[in-house]
């Protein structure tokens, strides 16, 4: 039943973002202001320059110092964000601002301060201001693995919910500036990027 569950959940989750206005076909291409694209999502220069370098000071380093890391990773996640989102959709699963106002506030009340949280967040490679966009990613993910699998395991669950993020990325197409390097469709990862990146210039 479990597997058969699995089965049922990727093929409705295909046949929903098929019917999707973010479908693209192909893998399409980008231009010099575009660091990536999530089917018609843009991810711009700017945006990515903007997390990089929150990230950089929130760790203390210089905001122009090149750390290859920092900006493949700020990139990553701004896909992983744009995913989720189109997965939130496909699946009818929401957050309210209640919800998220309550993630944040679980935090402080298991002891931590705002600025712990910020710094925590920051090692993690979450850039200050997008602290609010990942307690609701917080939020999303457990009710999105409840949708797919209700009768699966936790582990079985979390499997299950990265299957559907990668049939996600595929159904919609991701493209990125091969400046950052490849993408991988299988891990939803970026491959290593060329040896003389360094933070990308502002749109």
């Amino acid at each position: 039943m479990k597997r058969r569950t699995r089965a049922v959940s990727v093929a409705l989750l295909a046949a929903s973002l098929a019917g999707s206005s973010l479908l693209v076909s192909g893998c399409g291409s980008t231009n010099a202001s575009t660091a990536a694209t999530v089917g018609s999502e843009v991810i711009t220069n700017a945006q990515l320059t903007d997390w990089a370098h929150g990230v950089l000071v929130a760790t203390g380093k210089y905001p122009n110092s090149i750390d290859q890391n920092v900006t493949s990773n700020s990139l990553n996640l701004l896909i992983y964000l744009d995913l989720l989102d189109a997965l939130a959709g496909a699946t009818g699963v929401t957050a309210s601002q209640g919800e998220i106002d309550a993630a944040g506030k679980s935090l402080l009340q298991a002891g931590a301060t705002e600025e712990q949280i910020t710094a925590s967040a920051a090692q993690s490679g979450i850039a200050p201001n997008a602290v609010p966009a990942f307690l609701r990613a917080n939020v999303l993910t457990p009710k999105i693995q409840k949708v797919l699998a209700p009768n699966a395991t936790p582990e079985e669950q979390k499997q299950i919910f990265q299957q559907a993020l990668v049939t996600t990325a595929n159904q919609l197409g991701v493209t990125v500036n091969p400046r950052y390097g490849s993408w991988s469709p299988d891990t939803i990862k970026l491959g290593a990027p060329p040896s003389d990146l360094s933070i990308p210039p502002a749109d």
